[in-house]
């Protein structure tokens, strides 16, 4: 029963884990895109404003 328990625990500890990572996976993909938009957003109205 105790080695359930701990296997159980290791389970959920390795759930949270990967839960955590896709988490900070998602934010900072969409911290990058943000900045890549607004990056871009900056630099078209110079380019149309040189030619």
């Amino acid at each position: 029963m105790k080695i359930y328990k701990n296997n159980n625990y290791k389970y959920i500890n390795e759930k949270n884990f990967l839960k955590r990572k896709l988490v900070q996976f998602i934010i900072l993909n969409g911290v990058l895109f943000l900045n890549f938009s607004l990056f871009n957003e900056l630099t078209l109205p110079n380019k149309n404003n040189k030619q």
